[in-house]
């Protein structure tokens, strides 16, 4: 897609769009479907002179502070209502964004159900040339008029269905109690610090379906985490901080958080954008999303002034330095192994490969960070586990850092250890006299631990455990002699 057709969606998006809908509004119904009153009141502007200029104007304001902003915060106004709420949203959706939609969803306290995935602006009934659903679930309209016959009319349904259907970034449908899943966790991780230019330059993705650009793209300061040794889940509502210095007015500020692969091919998973009025500390959340990631991948987090393929930016021209920063991003503590029915959206199959851009392995080698916060591999829970935030309580053992003695015969001493968490080698050591081992970040749920030693007189053991939640089984040793 050329530069000239994403700018112009952007000054679509930010300008055209509110002028559309101030046209609509002042457009007056039918003459034969609609009564007289109605359709003066559509043309009458005696109650608000100008209405529609104003309108207009006021949504470019960029203070959420106002009051005009304020008296629109849906958000908050949802809080406490109890009306039955049926909600769909696309986590990689470019209408309708992603901004808040969660706070909004767990505000409402009345009876709710919602479908989560890797859609844009389509509904659940949407097909495309061929046939196929966009959303890739089956049954929307039973499913949202049982929820509605039951609510509105007291009939009970006669299928129980999920509360909430979520499609994550594999194309793989699940049930879940809630969104943000109970079992999601933070780790917090210190960024790097740099200076970007604020030249509304920088694109966020490569050339999508719908939208995107021709680049430049990842230009900012980085921060790499390690390859992941394992799968990791994102599922949730990242979190930024920022510490800026410029030195005029009306900064630009984007975090964008990426999925990148061993070919540093860099896929977008959440962003978020804010207008800084000038030199200071800033926080602010980030697109939620439910993406899963495979061993031997890495997460990038890019700051910069642009997502100009996203966002209409007013470039200032200053340098903006980042003098601190730090992200919380979520993760799932258990595995997801139970799925429902459900095929990949459609956009997820162009979204996958249309939108990395690649990343140069020098960035990539200079942005990576040892400590990066990683979660510990996820464990087996049981749903009990997980709708309760995963296996905690007072005596259950520390899952970040937990130490093993090992032991020989009196006149022998352990030179060899080898340990294993679920059939993985996640520690080697060797050493004179090795009495004791620490492995960190354990698994949630339900793990199996394994340590095999050999001493300095041949004698090895074999010793396994299995671990759920705050129990352990007994240790089955067996011994034996190289």
């Amino acid at each position: 897609m050329s530069r000239p057709t994403w700018w112009l969606r952007s000054i679509i998006n930010s300008l055209l769009t509110p002028a559309l809908y101030d046209a609509i509004a002042g457009s007056t119904g039918s003459l034969t479907g609609d009564t007289l009153a109605y359709n003066i009141n559509s043309i009458n502007d005696t109650a608000k002179p100008g209405c529609p200029a104003v309108n207009h104007h006021e949504q470019q304001d960029p203070n959420h502070d106002s009051a005009y902003w304020k008296e629109r915060d849906l958000i908050s106004k949802a809080k406490g209502k109890t009306t039955p709420l049926f909600m769909t949203q696309g986590f990689i959706e470019n209408n309708t964004k992603p901004d808040g939609a969660w706070d909004f969803f767990n505000n409402v306290a009345g009876p709710k159900r919602a479908w989560f995935g890797m859609w844009d602006h389509v509904r659940g009934n949407d097909t495309d040339e061929k046939g196929r659903l966009k959303m890739g679930r089956k049954g929307w309209f039973d499913e949202t008029m049982r929820f509605y016959d039951q609510y509105l009319k007291g009939i009970a349904p006669s299928v129980k269905d999920p509360t909430l259907a979520v499609e994550s970034s594999d194309g793989k449908w699940r049930a879940e109690s809630k969104w943000p899943p109970p079992d999601s966790l933070s780790q917090i991780t210190t960024l790097k610090t740099g200076t970007y230019s604020d030249d509304a330059t920088n694109n966020g993705e490569d050339a999508d379906t719908n939208i995107g650009g021709v680049g430049p793209w990842g230009e900012g300061v980085w921060t790499f985490s390690q390859p992941f040794q394992y799968t990791v889940h994102l599922a949730g509502v990242p979190h930024i901080t920022a510490d800026l210095d410029f030195p005029g007015q009306d900064a630009n500020f984007v975090a964008d958080v990426y999925d990148v692969d061993q070919k540093s091919n860099a896929t977008l998973i959440s962003r978020g954008t804010y207008l800084v009025p000038s030199s200071g500390k800033i926080g602010f959340d980030l697109y939620g999303d439910d993406w899963t990631m495979p061993a031997g991948h890495r997460l990038g987090v890019l700051l910069t002034g642009a997502n100009s393929e996203w966002w209409l930016h007013t470039p200032t021209g200053q340098q903006v330095t980042v003098k601190s920063a730090q992200i919380s991003l979520p993760f799932l503590g258990c595995r997801r192994t139970s799925f429902i029915q459900g095929d990949p959206s459609i956009k997820l199959e162009s979204y996958l490969k249309n939108a990395p851009f690649q990343v140069d392995d020098a960035t990539v080698k200079d942005g990576t960070s040892s400590s990066f916060g990683l979660p510990p591999d996820a464990g087996i829970c049981t749903k009990q586990e997980i709708a309760g935030g995963g296996p905690t309580g007072h005596g259950c053992i520390d899952r970040r850092k937990f130490s093993f003695r090992v032991h020989a015969r009196r006149g022998d001493r352990v030179t060899k250890v080898r340990a294993y968490v679920n059939g993985r080698l996640v520690l080697r050591r060797n050493g004179r006299n090795l009495r004791r081992i620490t492995l960190k970040k354990l698994p949630l749920g339900k793990f199996t631990v394994k340590i095999l030693t050999r001493t300095a007189k041949g004698r090895t053991t074999r010793s396994v455990r299995t671990y759920k939640g705050c129990r352990k089984s007994r240790p089955h040793v067996t011994h034996g002699h190289a």
